[in-house]
């Protein structure tokens, strides 16, 4: 976060909201540990879920701030 605050091309209002974002997806990630999610289950179903995460994660990314670029926010 640092970083990509530090290089200027993120304007600050989105590094804000995305520091929001951030604690919240933190609050959610800990409730499921609280309601038991069974770590052992992700693991039976293999790399393919956790890839098709990692790469929605990814384009999601990309695609915000192209968008946030493109805005000229």
């Amino acid at each position: 976060m640092v970083l990509i605050q530090s290089t200027g091309v993120v304007p600050p209002m989105a590094v804000i909201i995305t520091g929001y974002i951030v604690n919240f997806l933190l609050a959610v990630a800990l409730a499921g540990l609280a309601f038991g999610v069974k770590v052992a289950a992700i693991h039976d179903n293999g790399w393919r879920p956790l890839a098709l995460a990692a790469i929605a994660t990814i384009l999601i990314s990309v695609s915000s701030l192209a968008a946030i670029l493109l805005s000229g926010m």
